[in-house]
């Protein structure tokens, strides 16, 4: 193998491993379970309640669409200890900001209706998406999106049961900063290009 050749081979490795992934939000080994007070920290993203908690939905469990891809939560609170209701407001903000942001709603009962705005920083983005079905919410047009905000208008029978959220997809716009282990190996992945480029030279 030439140094030329094993140049751009670790080169495109080195790419590769900064380039940004779609990531997600997996619920599924945090439920069924109620939370209280209603805060989460998931991967770095927080996600915070109006309400008395937060509720997660296992895949398994009853919400109309919902597979086995990563469980659910809503903003919750009681009207009674028999009755859990999930029309309580919520925000979810974002450990750097996002772009190709997609999420699906699931639970949906008549009368039920929330309202989803996308931010970035304080400054709203586009149009906010009103939301009365179980569905997909398609926020891909917009980029640097770093907070989602769930304004639930919810008014069934019993006041409304309100949505669960859940199948949430974005693309992070920034990496992270690295853990120890992976910022030693890009310095010696970069060091190891430098040897490569400089043998090449003097032969």
């Amino acid at each position: 193998m030439t140094h030329s050749r094993a140049a751009t081979i670790l080169l495109s490795a080195l790419l590769a491993c900064a380039s940004a992934s779609a990531d997600t939000l997996n619920f599924e080994p945090l439920g069924p379970a109620e939370l209280t007070p209603a805060k989460l920290e998931l991967d770095g993203t927080v996600i915070q309640g109006s309400g008395t908690s937060l509720y997660i939905f296992a895949s398994d469990m009853d919400l109309g669409l919902l597979t086995d891809d990563g469980g659910a939560v809503c903003s919750a609170f009681r009207p009674d200890l028999d009755t859990l209701s999930c029309a309580a407001d919520m925000q979810i903000s974002f450990k750097t900001a996002v772009s190709n942001l997609s999420l699906q709603t699931f639970g949906h009962d008549d009368g039920d209706s929330v309202t989803i705005s996308a931010y970035a920083g304080n400054t709203m983005l586009g149009t906010p998406q009103i939301v009365t079905s179980n569905t997909v919410v398609d926020f891909s047009a917009l980029s640097g999106v770093t907070k989602l905000v769930f304004d639930d208008q919810s008014a069934g029978a019993n006041g409304g049961s309100g949505y669960a959220f859940g199948k949430f997809s974005f693309t992070p716009l920034t990496s992270p900063v690295p853990e120890p282990a992976t910022g030693v190996l890009t310095l010696l992945g970069a060091a190891a290009l430098g040897w490569f480029v400089r043998r090449r030279q003097a032969a």
